[in-house]
């Protein structure tokens, strides 16, 4: 069974992005699926839109600290028009993982983004070329200090155990011979340089072929080793998709990698395209990391936070962009989810819905949420914000605990009445009380925030 439209497009929007406002949504049906799906995957034809960001923010960031790289990112997760752009930025982010605690250069972590951001849906080849010279990586898997009396073995390692086809492809010797082969690759002013003096011009045999090898030879065959493509693709499948899909399912994926040579853009149509994509078991299949929930809040309420403020509470909730915990990257999954990280979410959740601008403004927009209508009762509140924040899906029984929870009388008025097809309506709310309409609409906002199926993508 497939999702209906509205929902196919939210899901969409958030797998292949970080969610959506529902006028966003709205919009986007009207261009219709496919057309999104190509302008998505296709981002060169679609201007960014950040160039009165850029002006507003680049002026007081100081690329040096950590800090306001990390804000600079969540920025354009938040206004990006091209925001498969920055998911697969994101995605290559825990894929090639290094940490700015050992890389100790802001800059070079900023310029790794921009190239996940520039190479990340173009030939997979090519990415993991300039990622293999890339100074940040280079420092943090030591490749920089791989000399022909001395190679380091690190980047060669990783590089097939992380990077492309994983073990049981590859034996010592080719971690050896690999290091060999990219002995030389150096840094000079923090930038990708050869030191033919360096390098070990000697006889090579690294996945059984022999010769004078270099470290491009040793990337070419990487990339295109047969299990690169199976493992990269069932990686990207379950990243956008769900896990473990079947060979069947995988196949169509798999094909197109192979027939475009690793093009991460037609794979990506492919998937998106897909019927395993728009499924049931697709939807709501991922728990949303750190980033997607607060990134994917603020562009689905239209609400506002303190810049550093949101980083760090991304960090809390056990997610410090560009410092993953190992190699490895963040595990991800259930490993998101625990009683500290939960309390994070759902102090973020009050933070942003109960935050107020400086004139006492509210920084949501309730028209927003409810699409420009003014509900009438307190059953069409909950199923407008279900409506654009979990698709309309509700159990009866939450639906039925958040009608009781905008139900509850506040001291003023404590008696209620009733409203459009016999819902209970509370007069100060719906009606006398601005302010009181204001609370209980924050106070819906969340506790959907902060329920179990808002945590799912």
């Amino acid at each position: 069974m497939t999702l209906d439209p509205r929902t196919r497009m939210a899901h969409l929007l958030r797998r292949a992005g970080f969610g959506a406002s529902s006028g966003e949504i709205e919009s986007r049906l009207e261009a219709g699926y496919e057309t999104t799906v190509q302008q998505l995957v296709e981002s060169g034809a679609v201007a960014e839109g950040l160039s009165d960001l850029d002006q507003q923010i680049g002026g007081i960031l100081d690329f040096g600290d950590i800090q306001d790289v990390r804000v600079w990112w969540a920025y354009r997760m938040i206004h990006s028009h091209r925001p498969l752009v920055e998911k697969m930025a994101f995605f290559w982010h825990g894929h090639f993982a290094s940490a700015v605690n050992k890389v100790n250069s802001p800059w070079l972590m900023y310029l790794q983004n921009q190239l996940f951001r520039e190479r990340g849906l173009g030939s997979f080849e090519e990415l993991l070329l300039r990622v293999s010279r890339d100074p940040a990586m280079m420092i943090y898997l030591d490749g920089a200090q791989n000399r022909k009396a001395h190679p380091n073995e690190n980047f060669a390692r990783e590089v097939m155990e992380l990077f492309t086809f994983g073990s049981g492809h590859y034996t010592e010797e080719d971690v050896q011979e690999g290091a060999r082969c990219f002995t030389g690759w150096q840094l000079r002013d923090d930038a990708f340089f050869f030191n033919a003096q360096e390098h070990d011009d000697g006889t090579k045999r690294f996945l059984g072929v022999e010769g004078n090898l270099d470290g491009n030879d040793v990337i070419r065959s990487l990339a295109r080793h047969p299990a690169t493509a199976e493992r990269i693709v069932r990686k990207l499948f379950a990243f956008f998709a769900y896990e473990d899909p079947d060979k069947k399912t995988l196949a169509p994926v798999l094909r197109v990698w192979l027939d475009t040579n690793g093009s991460i853009r037609d794979v990506l149509r492919t998937i998106f395209l897909s019927a395993a994509f728009s499924s049931e078991k697709a939807y709501r299949a991922r728990i949303k990391s750190p980033a997607e929930f607060v990134i994917g809040a603020i562009r689905a309420v239209g609400g506002t936070i303190a810049p550093r403020a949101m980083v760090g509470l991304m960090a809390r909730m056990g997610q410090d962009l560009f410092n993953p915990p190992s190699v490895k990257g963040w595990d991800g999954g259930p490993a998101w989810i625990s009683t500290s990280t939960l309390f994070e979410r759902f102090n973020f959740a009050a933070s942003m819905t109960t935050a107020r601008g400086p004139e006492g403004t509210s920084h949501i927009d309730p028209q927003l949420i409810f699409g420009g209508i003014v509900p009438t009762s307190t059953s069409q509140m909950v199923e407008l914000a279900a409506k654009a924040l979990l698709d309309g899906r509700l159990e009866p029984a939450a639906q039925a605990a958040l009608c009781n929870y905008l139900e509850q009388p506040d001291l003023q008025n404590p008696k209620g009445g009733k409203g459009a097809k016999g819902a209970k309506v509370n007069p100060s709310l719906l009606s006398a009380d601005a302010r009181a309409l204001d609370e209980k609409t924050r106070g819906l906002l969340h506790l959907i925030l902060s329920s179990p199926e808002y945590q799912l993508s």
